[in-house]
């Protein structure tokens, strides 16, 4: 760990939101992500913990009751939980879900949900942006966060984004297909952004450890977004959402 924090801070990061993920092979203990968490609040103001939706179908109302020991007691601002990813997968908007939404939109938790071609090969209908389009309408207290930003289906979510505005509960991460030069879809988020679309419902992340933290952030940096809105994706419009200030 301490060539990451080394790496982290050579990066020159303030503040960052500390993600926990369970699906498939991807599985971080609560207990070890809520560990490290208390050991650096400083880097990670925020931590979201991670959930299984696969297992959670099996229990859900155990699945609920332990959403809210997370968030209560041990004081996670939220979760994360990708559907399309379990094993097997899962559409974003099974009804089966929809106690843990209930639930999280109780307890004011933020969710972000991995969405992309990485998911369910085969099959991108997991990847539909109109899924998690019905999830927020039905929750509209909820705040959702597309990691991945439902891409192949860019134009889809941003107008899904611009149709959602009057609840504002849908986000879009800018995490890695949309910080490649000349990636399809990428030009879309900077039209969009800069057009003042969907530019307050924008947020960064690093996409690590795809690459490294320096390498992510110079290479978002540069990408033609206005001097304001970068302000907004890099910094601003996190910490309205997650609610901290640096």
């Amino acid at each position: 760990m301490d060539l990451f924090w080394e790496e982290y801070d050579d990066a020159g990061f303030d503040a960052s939101i500390l993600v926990g993920r369970q699906a498939a092979q991807n599985v971080i203990d609560n207990d070890d992500l809520h560990a490290l968490w208390k050991q650096q609040k400083k880097r990670f103001p925020r931590a979201l913990a991670g959930i299984d939706a696969a297992k959670a179908c099996s229990n859900i109302m155990a699945t609920c009751d332990y959403i809210r020991h997370l968030v209560k007691e041990q004081g996670f601002t939220g979760i994360v939980m990708d559907p399309g990813w379990c094993l097997p997968p899962i559409k974003v908007d099974d009804r089966r879900l929809y106690p843990i939404y209930a639930t999280c939109a109780e307890l004011g938790c933020i969710m972000y949900s991995t969405m992309s071609l990485m998911q369910t090969p085969g099959d991108l209908s997991y990847t539909d942006p109109c899924a998690i389009h019905r999830v927020a309408t039905d929750f509209p207290t909820l705040q959702i966060v597309i990691v991945h930003n439902a891409h192949p289906f860019s134009a889809q979510l941003i107008g899904i984004m611009m149709n959602n505005a009057p609840y504002g509960n849908i986000w879009a991460l800018l995490d890695f297909f949309q910080s490649i030069p000349g990636f399809p879809g990428a030009r879309e988020w900077i039209d969009a952004a800069n057009g003042h679309l969907v530019d307050e419902r924008l947020v960064w992340g690093s996409g690590y450890p795809v690459r490294s933290l320096e390498a992510a952030k110079k290479q978002f940096l540069e990408l033609p977004f206005k001097d304001d809105v970068m302000e907004k994706i890099m910094y601003k419009n996190a910490q309205n959402l997650f609610g901290f200030k640096l």
